[in-house]
């Protein structure tokens, strides 16, 4: 279970960068208890995993109780290139 979009919080970000707004076109995306997601924007931000490196855009959320998300939309693409045909990732901090 996990997100379908990444999302990072909006105090992870440093203040330089920009966010680009959302349009009234983009779909409202709700949280796991069915409240309203206050998605303010969207960024691009560089993941890197080891030596693997890539683009991925985020949905931008004031005060999300962790820091970032990678969503589906990554893992989906990504997760077979950084582990392999083990299918497992483990982040860990440091």
């Amino acid at each position: 279970m996990g997100s379908c979009v990444s999302l990072v919080r909006e105090t992870l970000l440093p203040p330089e960068m920009v966010v680009v707004p959302l349009d009234a076109a983009t779909a409202q995306l709700f949280d796991v208890n069915g409240g309203l997601l206050p998605i303010t924007g969207t960024v691009t931000l560089t993941v890197r995993v080891g030596t693997y490196s890539t683009p991925v855009t985020c949905g931008v959320v004031r005060g999300m109780s962790v820091p970032l998300l990678l969503g589906t939309d990554y893992t989906d693409v990504h997760v077979p290139n950084i582990c392999g045909p083990k299918g497992d990732i483990q982040l860990l901090n440091g």
